[in-house]
């Protein structure tokens, strides 16, 4: 059941969704979830479908590490296409910053270090995956209870080359403002 919608992107809608009578692992308790649902535009054309599958396919290969956000399903036999996603309570890391320093509120160094590593840790696992997450930006970085930091949006991962590395051919997107210059002079990341 769709709650509210919690963004939108280039192909689609992400909305709040509640998972009713999940299983806890190790008993036979029944419990319901929040859950985050990506939802493609129904008059999406053949290349919003491929992105969509592709995103799906980056997020099984590094998928298993906590500090990455977890895809629960995907469901792509009928519109609308749909990836089902963990929630995260607190949103994403640029909205915390921003709405900590409206109120006057800082981060302790102790808080800090907390996020960046478990944030370099997701992004170890990504890199021994073989892949590139190509958009990590404080967006793409959700919080949740207990400041748990975990990476998230897969739209522009791409999988590494030879010798850890990837030679841009062709069209591929990029966030530019997050790239390093030596990365787009070279087209090497």
């Amino acid at each position: 059941m769709a709650d509210k919608v919690l963004g939108a992107g280039e192909y689609g809608e992400v909305y709040l969704a509640t998972q009713t009578n999940v299983m806890v692992r190790g008993s036979s308790k029944l419990v319901t979830k929040k859950r985050a649902v990506k939802m493609l535009k129904a008059d999406a054309n053949k290349d919003a479908k491929a992105e969509f599958i592709r995103e799906c396919q980056m997020m099984v290969k590094c998928d298993g590490h906590e500090n990455l956000v977890r895809m629960v399903g995907v469901a792509v036999q009928q519109a609308p296409w749909l990836c089902v996603l963990e929630y995260m309570d607190y949103g994403d890391l640029r909205s915390v910053l921003k709405v900590a320093d409206d109120k006057g509120l800082k981060f302790s160094p102790g808080e800090q270090i907390c996020i960046s590593k478990q944030l370099s840790s997701g992004c170890a696992w990504i890199a021994k995956s073989g892949l590139i997450h190509m958009d990590l930006a404080a967006r793409n970085v959700l919080i949740g209870e207990g400041n748990k930091v975990k990476v998230a949006d897969f739209g522009m991962t791409q999988e590494m080359g030879e010798g850890g590395k990837l030679k841009l051919q062709g069209n591929v997107r990029l966030a530019i403002k997050w790239s390093a210059m030596e990365c787009l002079m070279a087209n090497t990341f």
